[in-house]
């Protein structure tokens, strides 16, 4: 997909840093080695299984509203926070914006010894979407803002929230880390739905626009297609399955056969390091999406449809494999684990707008998108079936000429912009985004004039898609991890990426070899003997063999 070319590059390079602390790498023996001891030697902390949401009680803040309330830091460092996914500003419908980062301070703020807590990370505290945005009238002449509120991942539990306020004296964004306890800081209910229908009739809490209601619920069914939406559903899905797992966990520590606990029989060491590696996968994607979601002017609408494809297939496997530790399912008829097994099950079966929909979508999105790039290659594709084979050969020959000369070197060369350390990892992802993008023009190539694509083969495209967005979240996170300073528990999050990837690559190799059958199975043999070449040969030219573009 074009978008997971740009935002393989762009991304990674904007949370590179040139002066990046070198520190001890661990990459050989994670990517290489068995990976569950180490895992499960750093138990996942507790999740929020719901979103809460975070508001403020002034419309527009300035910095002298913020020196207001009761107890307050000044963060100076904001270049820090811009590398932390906290671009701020406030729009001209005067949204606001709270950011941070989840999880313990990711550094000690000067001259503080003690830790602050958990701090809450959040996109928009308000957006004014389609006039959806009101404000209500509080005590002390205050104004609590309402209307469609961006999800606030832990603000229950965080303990600190970074404030964005003008400075009146230089007209700048400052940062501020209030306290939860502080008088102009409101922290709202959790939201305790996530199935979809069971909202309709009832006031529309997942929005928190209060007074209205949904009557027949086709307005909320329409948003399911939204690319906002597709972000709150995933972050609700995420909290779903991190409590899933904890309950797991728990269970497997507590429970005993052979006279010794579940946790340390090997087989579910192995399951549980495999979900311990796909919410870190999920929950790294949807960081990375957030943040595309609050960078202006990037389009997130394919990476949020991703993100949601991707949401789907972890949860049903984490509910697989932790279904399995277990036991016989209708022992868990009527338990908490089962009420969470079914919720999820129904956020996904029982909506007018099924993944497969959006799997379909996504590819054709991409596709398209593909299309407008090499649009003077058009005319050449349809005419494929006068296209000689020799012709083929002779541009590949002349590819692979120009791919000595650079010394084998990548052609996206994304490892450039990476720690020394995600290299192989990151060499690994490069193959299989150009093997996509090769594996997509022999389709549109075999498939002749009317360029029929099948649905099957398209939701294929969006599955592997999804698993590149997920890679590139995780070496991002990884990356960024490794230049900054007193990096939260940077080794055991190493583990739970490259746990992740190591079954990525195995999904993306199944997938690739499938769609490399069907872009193929066109009954033209001269079609067909160009796609086998195209798949065959050369997997990473530095020239496209039909368009003679650089990549």
């Amino acid at each position: 997909m074009i978008t997971l070319l740009r935002v393989s590059k762009t991304i990674i390079r904007r949370l590179s840093s040139n002066s990046a602390e070198k520190i001890e790498s661990i990459a050989g023996s994670l990517y290489k080695g068995q990976l569950s001891t180490r895992i499960l030697s750093y138990p996942v902390s507790d999740a929020h299984t719901d979103v809460a949401f975070a508001k403020m009680n002034v419309l527009h803040p300035v910095a002298s509203d913020v020196r207001d309330w009761s107890q307050y830091y000044i963060m100076e460092n904001s270049g820090l926070w811009e590398k932390l996914n906290s671009h701020c500003k406030i729009h001209d419908d005067h949204s606001l914006f709270l950011s941070g980062f989840v999880g313990p301070r990711p550094v000690s703020l000067s001259g503080q010894n003690t830790p602050l807590g958990e701090w809450a990370h959040c996109k928009s505290a308000a957006q004014n979407r389609r006039n959806a945005l009101t404000y209500k009238e509080m005590e002390d002449d205050k104004m609590l803002i309402t209307g469609i509120e961006n999800f606030v991942l832990n603000a229950s539990k965080a303990d600190h929230f970074v404030v964005w306020a003008y400075d009146e004296n230089s007209d700048e964004l400052r940062a501020f880390l209030v306290p939860r306890d502080s008088k102009g800081l409101t922290i709202g209910n959790e939201s305790k739905l996530t199935i979809v229908s069971s909202l309709e009739g009832r006031k529309v809490s997942f929005h928190q626009v209060e007074g209205m209601f949904l009557g027949e619920g086709h307005d909320l069914y329409r948003q399911m297609i939204s690319r906002e939406h597709r972000i709150y559903q995933s972050a609700r899905v995420l909290g779903k399955v991190t409590k899933l797992f904890n309950l797991t966990l728990k269970h497997a520590s507590q429970k005993k056969e052979f006279n010794k606990p579940l946790s340390e029989i090997n087989i579910i060491q192995s399951k549980l390091s495999r979900v311990s590696g796909l919410i870190y996968g999920l929950q790294s994607t949807l960081y990375l999406v957030s943040g595309l979601a609050d960078s202006e002017p990037i389009d997130f609408e394919l990476d949020s449809a991703l993100l949601q494809i991707l949401a789907e297939f972890i949860s049903f496997e984490v509910m697989k494999e932790c279904t399995s530790i277990f036991g016989y399912h209708g022992l868990l008829k009527g338990s908490q684990v089962d009420e969470m097994l079914n919720d999820i099950t129904f956020t996904y079966f029982h909506s007018d707008f099924s993944i497969d929909v959006t799997k379909v979508y996504t590819s054709l999105m991409g596709i398209q998108g593909l299309g407008r790039e090499i649009g003077d290659s058009i005319k050449l594709r349809r005419k494929a079936r006068e296209y000689p084979m020799e012709a083929i050969k002779e541009l590949y020959n002349q590819s692979k000429i120009a791919k000595s000369r650079l010394k084998k070197k990548k052609t996206l060369a994304l490892s450039d912009y990476v720690n020394y350390q995600f290299k192989d990892a990151t060499n690994d992802l490069e193959d299989y985004i150009l093997d996509f993008r090769f594996l997509l023009d022999a389709s549109l190539l075999t498939h002749g004039r009317n360029i029929q694509l099948e649905e099957e083969e398209l939701s294929r495209m969006a599955e592997y898609a999804s698993e590149l967005l997920a890679i590139i979240s995780i070496i991002s996170r990884l990356n960024l991890l490794s230049t900054t300073p007193g990096g939260y528990k940077k080794d055991y999050e190493k583990c739970l990426g490259y746990s992740y990837m190591r079954d990525a690559f195995i999904r993306l190799k199944f997938l690739k070899e499938r769609l490399g059958k069907e872009s193929h199975t066109n009954n033209d043999k001269n079609l067909r003997d160009a796609g086998d070449y195209i798949l065959d040969q050369s997997k990473y030219p530095c020239v496209h063999p039909i368009t003679k573009n650089r990549f």
